[in-house]
C-alpha cells in the first residue's frame, strides 16, 4: 500500500535536502529514524519521529485509501555549549517540510538536558494517493 511508503519519502527528501544545505557548516550531522543510539554519537542528529496518521477520504465501500493525514516529529539534538546549532538547523528542518506542503502543528520548543540541548515541533500534511512529495 502507498501509504506506508510516505516515511521513507519524507525522511528521504528531508536527507538528502539536509545534507546539501548543512553539510558544510556541520559536516557530522546525522538523519535518522533509529531510536537507538548508535555508539559513537553524531551531533547535531536530527530524529524523525512517525506519530500516528489517519485516513482520510474513504470511498463508500471502504476498500481502497484516498489520503492519508501524515503527522510527524522532529527532534534535533546537539552537545554544543549553546543552543544556536540546534535553532539554526531546524528552522532549516521547517523549511524543508514547509516546501513539501506540511503545516507546523507545534513550533519548535526546547527540551533540553544537562548535556543536550534539544528541540522538537511537530508537522502534519494530507497526502492524497497520487501526490508527489
Amino acid at each position: 500500500m502507498w501509504a506506508t511508503e510516505i516515511d521513507t519519502t519524507v525522511l528521504s527528501r528531508l536527507r538528502s535536502r539536509g545534507y546539501a544545505d548543512l553539510k558544510k557548516n556541520y559536516p557530522n550531522i546525522n538523519f535518522t529514524d533509529d531510536d537507538r543510539a548508535p555508539i559513537d554519537p553524531k551531533f547535531p542528529t536530527v530524529f524523525y519521529i512517525n506519530i500516528s496518521s489517519a485516513e482520510r477520504g474513504q470511498t463508500l465501500d471502504g476498500k481502497s485509501m484516498n489520503a492519508l493525514l501524515h503527522s510527524v516529529q522532529i527532534e534535533v539534538s546537539d552537545n554544543s555549549q549553546t543552543n544556536s546549532t540546534v535553532k539554526a538547523v531546524m528552522s532549516n528542518i521547517c523549511d524543508y517540510m514547509k516546501d513539501m506542503g506540511y503545516e507546523i502543528v507545534n513550533m519548535p520548543f526546547f527540551q533540553n538536558t544537562d548535556t543536550v540541548f534539544r528541540m522538537v515541533a511537530r508537522f502534519r500534511r494530507t497526502i492524497g494517493a497520487n501526490d508527489v512529495i
